[in-house]
C-alpha cells in the first residue's frame, strides 16, 4: 500500500508543480515537474528482467 501511495504522491506533486509553474511563469516549477513524472513513470512501468 505505501509503494502505490508514494506513487500517487509522486504525480500529484508533479501536478501541482506544473500548475505553479503556469501560474508564475517559472521554468524552474516546470522542470520540477518533470523530473516528478519521470520518477512517477519509472515506478509506474514494470522492470524488465535481463536478458543474458
Amino acid at each position: 500500500m505505501t509503494h502505490k501511495l508514494t506513487t500517487a504522491g509522486l504525480v500529484l506533486a508533479a501536478l501541482a508543480l506544473y500548475a505553479a509553474g503556469a501560474d508564475s511563469g517559472s521554468a524552474g516549477f516546470v522542470i520540477a515537474g518533470v523530473a516528478f513524472e519521470m520518477a512517477f513513470w519509472v515506478r509506474r512501468l514494470p522492470r524488465r528482467q535481463d536478458a543474458g
